[in-house]
C-alpha cells in the first residue's frame, strides 16, 4: 500500500514535560486542549503524548472523519507507534496504540504521523503557544477539563 496524500494537518503536543498542564491541538482554524488529571500526571511523557493524540482525535471527530490525517507530533515514540499501529516495547503504548488504530478504523480516519522536531514545535507551532497562552496556572480554572476514558489496562 503507497502513501496516500493527506487532506488534513493535526499538528499537537503535550505541554512541556517539566510543567505537564496538559495538551493542545490544531486542526487549522480549529483549536483544541485538555488539562491531565492528577492520575494522568504520574504516566510517563511518552503515554501522555499517545494519550494527547487520541484525546484530540476525539475532540476533533466530526472535522475527521473519512479523512487522510497527517498527524505532527513532537515524539518519535508516539510517531512509530501510530505508524506501525502498536510496537511491543510498552503494553501500555501497545494497547493504547490499538485503541487509536480500530477508532480510527471505524471512522474511516487514515492516520500517517510526522516528527515535528522540537525546534520546529518552540518556534513555529501554534500548539505550544496555544498550550502556553491558555493553560497558564492563573487560567486552568477556566479551561474545561476533558471527559475521563478508561485508556489503560489495569
Amino acid at each position: 500500500m503507497g502513501f496516500v496524500t493527506p487532506n488534513q494537518t493535526l499538528t499537537m503536543d503535550a505541554s512541556e514535560v517539566q510543567q505537564k498542564l496538559g495538551w493542545g491541538a490544531v486542526l487549522s482554524p480549529h483549536q483544541r486542549l485538555g488539562i491531565w488529571s492528577r492520575e494522568e500526571l504520574l504516566l510517563h511523557v511518552n503515554l501522555l503524548e499517545a494519550l494527547a493524540v487520541f484525546s484530540a482525535i476525539q475532540a476533533f471527530k466530526i472535522f475527521l472523519q473519512r479523512s487522510v490525517i497527517l498527524l505532527q507530533t513532537n515524539n518519535t515514540v508516539v510517531m512509530a507507534y501510530v505508524n506501525k499501529m502498536g510496537g511491543t516495547r510498552s503494553p501500555y503504548l501497545e494497547s493504547l496504540a490499538q485503541r487509536i488504530t480500530l477508532w480510527c478504523l471505524d471512522r474511516s480516519i487514515t492516520l500517517r504521523a510526522v516528527h515535528l522536531s522540537g525546534a520546529d514545535n518552540v518556534d513555529r507551532s501554534p500548539v505550544l503557544t496555544f498550550v502556553r497562552k491558555t493553560l497558564l496556572p492563573g487560567k486552568i480554572g477556566r479551561v474545561v477539563p476533558q471527559s475521563r476514558r478508561n485508556f489503560l489496562p489495569l
